[in-house]
């Protein structure tokens, strides 16, 4: 059977688990006698056929019959299994139906519309319906499912989860099931995989390594750098701090851990000599994505949601306003600035009547296309002890302005990381309350709390 219906090992091990149990009650005379209405639908299903099929098999062996309802338990680990390394092997007696596919677009459709990120599925596509399609059937069945990894799937892929927080309203309002934060989990590992696969291509980057003693300190950073470029870059180093300014504008990217004194438009990433090589990539991953989308970058802020802000667009929201006048005040300032479109700001209404924009507890995400094609970012803050009329929740307000068309979402992922790493510490939405200007915004997370590492 294992065989036949490309039952991998912990598909099979639930199977054989489920089938011992049974032989167990019949054996002893605890047969099944009713079940819950939700479980006879699958009287006419493929895995019922496949149960029954084995079921009389075993009948061959055993001094008992086996009744329907034993064998609709043994249908719960075939219709609610993980999703198998061949899915072309389950595709020949488990067919997915067009309302599972269906639900998959309206998944992506929903997370493009609320965070205005495209996922591209690649060839993961198939597994991520069957994925879906076996995860519902667990969640109706009560066939529970552990993982062990969604804490850390939590900390380490913020957007990723959150897209599969949008993937389980759509999932539940659907279906009728409730997601559990073990498959909510699942659903985010596959997602984070969608992300990290479609970066686009990379070109060669040529960098200058600059440090400030011996050879080592260079090397061991250059060997870094080559796992996290797909396109080995070209790397001149400088010892001793020997850095000679007029050479700048030769490479795209400049990695010093000497104070070196430089006043051209190329990123340059301050590091210790004792660096941490995860740090060390996202600082690069974040300088990269920002170079590319043209977003000027400061010296040593390597944070998206910093480098995307300035003094005019950082706002002291008034609370005697209520919520959407304040982000009416935010849209009119930045079509003054020149910044966004003259038919944002309606969009940005339309949206808001059609559904919420406040997320994540005290957070206001207000977002729309922009027609001028420039990613624009706007933050405000409601004053400590205040409150926004009308919408109490409310605190702080991104207001972000998308380009209709953007070939990389990779600095809108980034974005997204910042903002859910503010909204997920109270402490820090608290001081932000209190900050007057843009540059106390700046002091607070370069000096106090660099919670973007």
């Amino acid at each position: 059977m294992q065989t036949e219906y490309s039952l991998d090992a912990l598909g099979f091990g639930q199977f054989f688990r489920a089938f011992v149990v049974m032989i167990d009650r019949l054996g002893n005379g605890h047969t099944i006698e009713s079940l819950d209405h939700r479980y006879l639908e699958l009287y006419d299903s493929k895995v019922y056929e496949i149960a029954d099929e084995f079921a009389d098999k075993v009948e061959e062996a055993v001094p008992f019959k086996i009744p329907k309802p034993e064998r609709i338990f043994l249908c719960l680990p075939i219709a609610g299994m993980r999703t198998p390394v061949n899915t072309e092997g389950i595709e020949n007696y488990i067919q997915i139906s067009e309302e599972a596919a269906d639900l998959i677009i309206e998944i992506l459709d929903r997370i493009r519309d609320e965070i205005g990120v495209t996922v591209i599925v690649n060839e993961l596509f198939d597994d991520f319906v069957y994925h879906v399609f076996f995860m519902i059937n667990r969640l109706k069945y009560g066939f529970h499912i552990r993982n062990a990894l969604v804490e850390e799937v939590k900390d380490e892929y913020s957007v990723a989860y959150t897209m599969a927080g949008i993937a389980k309203d759509v999932i539940e309002t659907r279906t009728g099931v409730e997601v559990t934060k073990d498959e909510l989990g699942f659903l985010a590992m596959y997602f984070g995989v969608f992300l990290l696969e479609q970066a686009p291509e990379q070109k060669q980057y040529r960098i200058a390594i600059v440090c400030g003693s011996g050879k080592i300190i260079g090397r061991l950073i250059a060997s870094q750098l080559k796992n996290i470029f797909e396109v080995e870059p070209a790397i001149d180093y400088y010892f001793n701090g020997d850095f000679e300014a007029e050479k700048e504008d030769s490479y795209d990217l400049i990695i010093t851990t000497t104070n070196l004194k430089t006043k051209g438009p190329t990123p340059i990433i301050d590091i210790d000599e004792v660096f941490d090589k995860n740090l060390l990539k996202s600082k690069v991953e974040s300088v990269k994505n920002m170079a590319e989308m043209g977003i000027p970058i400061r010296r040593g802020i390597d944070s998206v949601f910093l480098n995307m802000l300035d003094e005019e667009r950082f706002f002291v929201l008034r609370p005697e306003l209520g919520y959407e006048e304040n982000v009416d005040m935010m849209t009119e300032e930045l079509y003054k600035q020149g910044l966004v479109d003259e038919g944002f700001e309606e969009r940005i209404r339309i949206r808001e009547q059609e559904s919420t924009m406040i997320f994540e507890k005290n957070i206001a995400f207000p977002h729309t296309t922009n027609k001028l094609q420039k990613l624009t970012l706007a933050f405000g803050v409601f004053p400590e002890e205040e409150k926004a009329k009308g919408e109490d929740e409310v605190q702080l307000v991104f207001l972000l302005a998308i380009p209709e068309e953007m070939k990389n979402d990779s600095v809108l992922i980034q974005l997204y990381d910042n903002m859910l790493a503010i909204a997920h510490e109270p402490d820090v939405v608290k001081k932000l309350r209190q900050m007057k200007s843009y540059r106390e915004l700046l002091l607070y997370f370069v000096e106090e709390n660099n919670i973007f590492k």
